[in-house]
This record gives C-alpha cells, structure tokens and sequence, in this order.
C-alpha cells in the first residue's frame, strides 16, 4: 500500500515529476487532508525535517531520514532522490546512501 503524503500545492508539480520519473511509491495529495501523516512543503530558510514534515530546501539528519523512509514505506534509494529532488540536504550520514 503507497504512503498518502499531503503536498503544498506550489511543490505539487516538482512533487509529481518526482515521483513518476523515479517510481516513488507514494501518493501525493494537494488537498489539506488527515488521513496524511507526512506533508511536505516549502520553507523560505533552511528548516530541520521531521517525520512529520519535509521542508523543500531544508535539512534532515541521516538517521531519521532512514525512519521517514520506513514511515513512507519506501526503499532509502526512493528516499534519496526525493530529497534531492526537493533540494533537502542530508547532514550526518555515514552510509553514503543519501
């Protein structure tokens, strides 16, 4: 079953391309809705992730970049490409996965 992952709708284009040119297992949902556990949206400044929210453009620790992508249900390779694909910068990883 693919992740129901809420998208501000400024990123939901850059989000869609994401997942189809990469195969990404997740559903994506423009609309403000509860059933979605993980958001991701923009931030003007480099903000820290958290399993609740993935800022475009911030920062997420490698260790729980590796739980977000348990959470999402997705390999950490998907995982990878998603967070470069919305310019999120891995900080302490020493498995060299991201």
């Amino acid at each position: 079953m693919k992740s129901h992952v809420y998208v501000h709708p400024s990123l939901a284009d850059t989000v869609a391309d994401l997942v189809e040119a990469n195969g990404i297992g997740i559903d994506i949902d423009i609309t403000a809705s509860e059933s979605a556990k993980i958001s991701i949206v923009p931030s003007d400044q480099p903000t820290q992730c958290s399993l609740e929210k993935i800022y475009a453009g911030g920062w997420i620790n490698c260790q729980l970049a590796l739980q977000l992508a348990a959470e999402m249900a997705i390999p950490v390779e998907q995982m990878g490409k998603l967070l470069n694909g919305l310019n999120v910068k891995v900080r302490n990883c020493g498995l060299g996965c991201f």
